[in-house]
């Protein structure tokens, strides 16, 4: 069975507070946990390009995805109680949402 991972360096420029569980580090150690498995061979990386407007508009409404994109470019700041969004969060979040997207050119046959 393979597995599909998809990173980026732009995920590593969402810094969401130093209290938050999503953090560079976490995903070092991720990524590093990867290598260093018994079964790395089963592991196709992949660099997702990123959502396209069209596939973000299906499930969040196009004024959010203005106003956080906004947000973000202008130097973000506190979103919530325990969640800060950066300049680079748009870029991993627009990322992030295309790795979680099935993707024909990877599927085994």
């Amino acid at each position: 069975m393979a597995v599909l991972v998809g990173t980026h360096p732009d995920f590593a420029e969402h810094l969401a507070g130093s209290r938050h569980p999503e953090a560079p580090a976490r995903l070092e150690a991720v990524l590093d946990g990867i290598r260093d498995c018994p079964a790395v061979d089963a592991v196709i990386p992949f660099a997702p390009e990123g959502a396209s407007r069209v596939d973000l508009e299906r499930v969040h409404p196009p004024t959010l995805l203005d106003e956080l994109e906004r947000f973000c470019l202008a130097g973000g700041g506190r979103i919530d109680a325990d969640t800060l969004a950066t300049v680079g969060s748009w870029a991993a979040a627009v990322r992030a949402a295309d790795s979680s997207a099935v993707r024909p050119t990877l599927r085994s046959s």
